[in-house]
């Protein structure tokens, strides 16, 4: 029931219309394909495809070694965010902004690439992948100082 209250309160506020897909937690647009013009899935069809990706995806790097971090280190969060953004709206300006986002921010990401394998020889995993976590946020901030001191704005 709280979903309900949740997603009728977001219906209302967002799309500003009432009817049977009130009670729902999901955005209406995810259940309709504006007009015709564009393919929409709804949303939990969207889940499980990408949850489905990416355990595919852990379970080969488990078994293939080399060939899974490289299928790991694919984009596939961002190739499978792009091709929903473009399956629910078509606008390829929307796709290229989000791609010169991610552009900017894979970059501190690196960090916690680096920093992991020296952290889990001196501590166990979680500890370590806690600490590596905070080094890409310090980055991530640092990227955005760095952002807001040179007057750029990559659409944040």
């Amino acid at each position: 029931m709280i979903f309900g209250v949740i997603g009728q309160s977001y219906r209302k506020k967002i799309v500003g219309t009432e009817g049977p897909l009130n009670q729902c937690f999901f955005p209406v647009d995810a259940f309709n394909d504006k007009g015709g013009k564009n393919f929409s899935m709804n949303y939990p069809l969207k889940i499980l495809l990408t949850l489905l990706m990416v355990v595919a995806i852990s379970e080969a790097t488990k078994r293939l070694g080399f060939i899974g971090a490289l299928l790991a280190a694919l984009p596939v969060t961002s190739l499978i965010a792009m091709i929903w953004i473009y399956t629910d709206t078509g606008d390829t300006a929307k796709i290229a902004a989000f791609s010169i986002q991610v552009f900017w921010f894979v970059i501190p990401s690196l960090g916690l690439f680096l920093t992991l394998p020296f952290l889990l020889k001196r501590f166990a995993f979680y500890p370590s992948l806690a600490l590596a976590s905070l080094v890409s946020v310090a980055l991530y901030l640092l990227m955005l100082g760095v952002f807001r001191l040179l007057r750029y704005s990559p659409g944040i």
